[in-house]
């Protein structure tokens, strides 16, 4: 008998209001960081996607980086540089320098009229 008045009192301790009370605030902590993790771990695998793209970003103007520095070792590459960024020309060769637009040098300026001169134009 005294076995079972044991178990009991054990039992009453354990569904004891308090000590539920302790568990929920425990599942609510757990609850609480097992949350944050799954944010980092969202924001990680994010990262890691926009990372990857950087990167193949990256190894792509590497390409065309070293396409350049491979032409520009040539002594063609190197005579395009210098015409391109100079505007020069070779012996015997003429340049042309084609500009856009028209300029028209004939412009008459247009006649400023004061404020009681727009007012009179009204009426007119």
């Amino acid at each position: 008998m005294r076995d079972f008045q044991e178990k009991r009192k054990w039992k009453r301790v354990l569904y004891s209001k308090g000590i539920l009370f302790v568990l929920v605030v425990l599942l609510i902590i757990v609850a609480q960081a097992t949350w944050k993790v799954f944010q980092k771990q969202h924001l990680a695998k994010d990262n890691a996607a926009l990372v990857t793209r950087e990167l193949a970003d990256l190894e792509g103007r590497n390409t065309e980086l070293s396409a350049q520095i491979d032409e520009m070792n040539t002594d063609r590459g190197v005579e395009d540089v210098i015409r391109d960024s100079y505007q020069v020309a070779k012996e015997g060769e003429q340049m042309v320098i084609v500009v856009d637009g028209h300029v028209d040098n004939n412009i008459e300026p247009l006649a400023t009229t004061t404020w009681w001169g727009k007012i009179m134009n009204l009426f007119k």
